[in-house]
């Protein structure tokens, strides 16, 4: 505890932005800083791995269904909230277990496999010797503890699902908690008021810095803002030293670019940060 108390004065100045960011946010976290510090969200593995035929005949094709979530076991009492939330996050499920909604969702995404895949299936059978191999689906979904800090947990929720004959489609959510009651945490937990336009500015020169560029111009020539502006996403991740703020494939980029990652220091914005004195 010492050790860590050493790393934190050493890195901030006499506001404690970081402290309180990851600490005591908004003055309301739990009555000792050094409690909040001191506790830890543990988390365990839910594994869901299974194979389901196109038809009962025939092992192939088939549609898989990975699934790998952390789901909170400790502390007893903040556990439910946050798999709760996790749940709701996933699989847009609520007052149902893990293992209840993997079974659901893997339920309903086979069937809508077997629907749009068996016409196909059947034509595939009477003009072709051989089975392509986009007859095939797979659905993966990876969902880990990212990091664990200060009275904050953040989370990270992996999508890719393999489709026919299209590309994989990708996509990445974050979620963080506060340690001391399982609520998720909002940017308006952490920004005072009227953040928006300042913090648009930091992520539009994050953006600009991450591709070498200098103009919007020189962004849209590498396929950056061509459809859309640039905007605050909710999908932020708290790090140790920064805000990551996450856009999916196609959000503010061609979808060949991926997922877009954009880093703003504590550093700069510690003026925008809600404090506690």
């Amino acid at each position: 505890m010492h050790h860590i108390l050493q790393i934190i004065n050493k890195h901030m100045n006499k506001t404690s932005v970081f402290f309180i960011i990851l600490g005591c946010m908004a003055g309301s976290l739990l009555s000792s800083c050094e409690h909040v510090i001191s506790k830890k969200v543990i988390f365990k593995e839910f594994v869901f791995d299974k194979k389901y035929p196109l038809t009962e005949i025939a092992r192939k094709p088939n549609c898989k269904v990975d699934i790998e979530i952390d789901y909170a076991v400790v502390p007893t009492e903040v556990a439910p909230i946050i798999n709760a939330e996790i749940i709701k996050e996933i699989f847009d499920m609520e007052h149902i277990t893990l293992q209840e909604a993997a079974d659901s969702f893997a339920r309903e995404y086979v069937a809508n496999y077997r629907a749009e895949m068996m016409p196909i299936l059947e034509y595939e059978l009477q003009h072709n010797d051989k089975l392509p191999d986009w007859l095939d689906f797979e659905y993966d979904i990876r969902a880990k503890e990212k990091e664990s800090i200060n009275g904050i947990t953040s989370y990270e929720i992996e999508y890719e699902h393999y489709e026919g004959n299209i590309d994989p489609t990708l996509a990445t959510y974050e979620l963080n908690f506060r340690v001391d009651n399982g609520q998720r945490i909002t940017l308006e937990d952490i920004f005072i008021p009227e953040y928006e336009d300042e913090l648009l500015e930091l992520l539009m020169q994050s953006l600009l810095d991450e591709y070498d560029c200098h103009t919007k111009e020189q962004l849209q020539e590498q396929g950056l803002l061509l459809l859309t502006d640039l905007f605050i996403t909710t999908n932020f991740r708290i790090d140790e030293w920064d805000v990551k703020f996450v856009y999916n494939p196609s959000e503010i980029g061609a979808a060949e670019l991926g997922v877009i990652e954009l880093e703003i220091p504590y550093a700069e914005v510690k003026h925008l940060i809600k404090t506690t004195n």
